[in-house]
């Protein structure tokens, strides 16, 4: 197995962090109550992609998916390697999302009614986590088709 690109890596974040970013600014703002205006809805969108595409660059969170699922013996392309592959990534790019956003809108201190910041951070995510696992499983074989594309791959196609 080569090492990816750094287009590879590139198409990957970005298209994953595009989808969830979207699947979860969209969950938030209806879950606390807000409309869907537009601007709104854009600025967490971008933090939320921002915030993926930097985790997705930094840490090996698709590589870290697949070894999990070859660890547990299935195989690359298997639908069960897809589903284990997105549960590591969407449980480390909800994390940090969530982290993200919580610390762009509502900062790091105390409220005056208790609630600290670790508990803003945690509390949406056992409500978003189904979500956005469904979003990272379907958009997965899409980012890995474009990222691979970008890297340069025909694929099986191109070899027939």
């Amino acid at each position: 197995m080569k090492k990816p690109s750094l287009a590879f890596i590139l198409v990957l974040s970005t298209v994953m962090s595009v989808c969830v970013g979207i699947v979860m600014s969209i969950y938030m703002m209806l879950m606390k109550g807000m409309a869907l205006e537009p601007m709104p809805l854009l600025i967490n969108i971008g933090i939320a992609t921002l915030i993926g595409i930097v985790v997705c660059s930094v840490l090996p969170v698709a590589p870290l998916g697949s070894k999990l699922a070859v660890f547990y013996g299935s195989k690359p392309g298997d639908l069960l390697h897809g589903a284990l592959q997105s549960v590591v990534i969407n449980t480390i790019m909800t994390f940090c999302v969530s982290f993200g956003m919580t610390a762009f809108a509502t900062g790091f201190a105390t409220f005056p009614d208790g609630t600290s910041f670790f508990v803003r951070w945690l509390a949406p995510i056992p409500s978003v986590w189904g979500i956005a696992f469904i979003t990272t499983f379907l958009c997965l074989p899409i980012a890995m088709t474009l990222a691979r594309k970008a890297d340069g791959d025909k694929g099986e196609a191109a070899a027939h």
